[in-house]
């Protein structure tokens, strides 16, 4: 798309040539959503539970923006998306920056946008955990501690948490137990 194009066709022998009137080149008809990080280009490694923005372009078929797109689009993620399914801002000439999502859990996830009945998903990245939040004191092997005897020595499972509970995998330190 663009403003200001021009055709010129020409012919050696003899010399000629016409140069069109100047015209415009408009996007075609939604065929997908191209999904990245806000400002353009992939989106990076994130921090669970930390909002981070993102850059949705309503697109054609030759990926150029469909600038006559101004709906919103319902946002999904392979993780856990604060609030999914996302009902995103409205698109201004086909294109929406920034739109804040929040994605809570951690691992290699993406996000899909949808709309007028056509998608389009980013591409993976990933989500770490948090800092330290607190810890989950339970049973080796997890669950809740069964009742004890006095005296006798049990085993326990101590997994350090983030805000939400997923494992600080930052925290490389002791602990002090106290019942």
């Amino acid at each position: 798309g663009g403003t200001g194009y021009t055709l010129t066709a020409s012919i050696s022998t003899p010399s000629l040539s016409a140069t069109s009137t100047a015209f415009n080149i408009t996007g075609g008809v939604l065929d997908h959503f191209k999904v990245e990080k806000t400002g353009g280009g992939a989106i990076g490694t994130q921090t669970a539970g930390t909002p981070f923005s993102l850059r949705i372009t309503a697109q054609d078929v030759n990926n150029n923006t469909v600038t006559s797109f101004t709906s919103t689009a319902p946002l999904t993620s392979t993780g856990t998306l604060t609030g999914s399914p996302v009902t995103s801002g409205n698109f201004v000439a086909g294109v929406l920056d920034p739109q804040s999502v929040n994605i809570t859990n951690t691992g290699s996830f993406t996000i899909t946008a949808t709309g007028s009945g056509k998608t389009g998903t980013s591409g993976a990245f990933n989500v770490n955990p948090a800092a330290l939040d607190h810890f989950l004191v339970e049973k080796t092997g997890g669950g809740a501690i069964g009742t004890q005897i006095a005296g006798s020595a049990f085993s326990l499972r101590i997994t350090a948490q983030d805000a939400n509970n997923n494992t600080a995998t930052s925290f490389a330190s002791t602990a002090t137990l106290t019942s």
